[in-house]
């Protein structure tokens, strides 16, 4: 690759929004000339008096052309190893980076490394390229968290909308043995970092891990969406009365089972329910059924804007079913993670049931966010007081 990149001029309205700082660049801000520079390209965008402002990744998907790296001359892997240093010792200050501990390394736009993530699980890095532009980085990448973090073993996995990618493919070090076996306050978790969703386990709900033992002692839980059991894990070791739990896909009871086994806890299988979330809602509440806790974990209801209206009715439809089954003085905690629901048009369906949320929050610290890319700042929880 040109260490310079392909240069392209950009217009007046484009520098403009590059002063902004935001990461993205669409398809419709360009010009006919970025015809002329191949996809998966290194670009080097210059103003209209030919005055360097950045590298940028020219990879097109969906409406997002361009992403840019807010890098100065000269680009290369030396560059980007300093960057994540820096990432990483900021990150280690509010983060364990201990042999059995969990982190996101890095969090792609959030961390100015566009459409790159890579979460650590007991010394096993899961690195996914959302760009092909990545690949040729990775190894030099790799080798710094070795050295700030003691990573031993690197699983690259490549997203789904990848054409022609593999499920997964070692970087270095030997491929992990299935579950990878992390420790959080005091509990055994699993990943599934080669068969799993994402990397292989869900990181960012973390400070919803952590409040929910003040809640479960004593009290009757329904777990909602409960994927492979880490919530229903949570709740039976802190003391829950009971816990039901419902998920749709047949595979996580069986995973679910074996998280609780590690943690020496039963799995009575008549609390572990396989089905349609939104029916066995329907059906409790017919039964007039109440549960002291009820955790509303769905997956993203809403990954196109097109799609907002009839996300935005599911959303309200899966609050007021959760209303409906939490007991009076009870917690109902919701969690929603798609980047188009926004947090006022969340908050606006509650509105409607008259809902108060008693606590709101989002991603953990290792996360990061920015101000100046409202679309990584997806996950949003509210624990409502009933």
């Amino acid at each position: 690759m040109d260490d310079q990149g392909r240069r392209y001029q950009a217009s007046k309205k484009l520098a403009s929004v590059f002063s902004k700082n935001h990461p993205w660049v669409y398809r419709n801000a360009l010009s006919g000339a970025i015809d002329a520079i191949p996809p998966g390209s290194l670009v080097r965008m210059v103003d209209g008096e030919n005055r360097f402002m950045t590298h940028a990744i020219y990879e097109p998907h969906g409406s997002v052309a361009m992403r840019l790296l807010f890098t100065s001359e000269p680009f290369d892997a030396g560059q980007l190893r300093r960057r994540l240093a820096k990432i990483i010792a900021k990150k280690a200050r509010n983060t364990s980076f201990g042999p059995r501990s969990a982190f996101r390394l890095l969090n792609g736009e959030g961390d100015r490394f566009p459409g790159l993530t890579c979460d650590v699980y007991s010394g096993v890095a899961v690195w996914q390229p959302y760009l092909k532009f990545w690949d040729e980085f990775l190894p030099a990448l790799a080798e710094e968290a070795d050295s700030a973090t003691g990573v031993e073993r690197h699983v690259v996995k490549p997203p789904s909308r990848r054409e022609g990618r593999p499920d997964h493919y070692m970087l270095k070090g030997t491929e992990p043995a299935e579950p990878v076996v992390f420790e959080e306050k005091g509990l055994k978790l699993h990943a599934w970092p080669l068969s799993g969703q994402k990397s292989g386990f869900f990181l960012d709900l973390r400070e919803v891990r952590f409040l929910l033992p003040g809640y479960v002692r004593g009290k009757n839980v329904l777990n909602c969406f409960a994927g492979t059991g880490a919530f229903t894990l949570i709740a039976r070791s802190f003391g829950a009365a009971s816990v039901l739990s419902i998920e749709s896909d047949a595979k996580c009871a069986e995973r679910a089972a074996a998280l609780l086994e590690e943690n020496a806890l039963p799995f009575p299988p008549s609390e572990w329910v396989v089905g349609n979330v939104f029916d066995e809602l329907e059906k409790h509440v017919g039964e007039g059924r109440k549960f002291d806790v009820v955790v509303l974990d769905p997956p993203n209801m809403c990954s196109k804007k097109s799609s907002l209206v009839p996300a935005l009715k599911g959303w309200e439809k899966l609050l007021r079913r959760g209303k409906e089954l939490t007991a009076a003085g009870g917690k109902m905690i919701a969690i929603n993670c798609s980047s188009f629901m926004t947090k006022e048009l969340c908050e606006g369906a509650a509105k409607e049931l008259r809902l108060k949320a008693e606590s709101f929050g989002g991603p953990p610290p290792d996360h990061t966010t920015r101000a100046d890319f409202p679309e990584g700042d997806y996950l949003k929880w509210w624990v409502y007081a009933l």
